[in-house]
């Protein structure tokens, strides 16, 4: 859904448009279209205001080969290209009720630990961070600044 809504900036003030992709999705989850709608709203406001003038590059390819010769190949939810260097994010819908986001953060660090190592290999630079977003949790949270 981000990378659709990345590529499609003027579908998020459709909620018709929303509903139609949803139910074209095959999902276990349930989703409700206007709150999908408002979350990512408040997501592209969020990174427009913390990443002013920002590219978004959702899916990003990446694949690398680490130090013990271990290859690292997926895709990154959503690279920032800011002014001060890329940014890695990946969506989790880990929903946190009992509010154990750090548990959240924990399983997934490793994750976005590889995906920054290898945009380092691929670019030559570190990302300037990596964030996780929690769009159940209705939050970002950094993982961790330059690697």
């Amino acid at each position: 859904m981000i990378a659709w809504a990345c590529s499609n900036p003027g579908i998020l003030d459709n909620e018709r448009a929303i509903s139609d992709f949803l139910s074209r999705q095959a999902s276990p989850l349930s989703f409700d279209a206007e709150a999908l709608r408002i979350s990512l709203k408040a997501l592209f406001s969020w990174i427009s205001s913390t990443w002013p003038g920002s590219d978004l590059c959702a899916e990003y390819p990446v694949s690398a080969t680490m130090d013990n010769g271990q290859r690292v190949v997926g895709r990154i939810d959503l690279l920032i290209r800011t002014a001060d260097g890329l940014v890695v994010m990946d969506h989790k819908l880990a929903g946190s009720s009992d509010g154990k986001v750090e548990e959240i953060v924990a399983t997934w660090a490793p994750q976005l630990a590889e995906y920054a190592t290898a945009i380092a290999r691929v670019s030559g630079k570190p990302p300037v961070g990596t964030w996780l977003n929690l769009p159940l949790e209705g939050s970002a949270v950094r993982v961790m600044g330059a690697v």
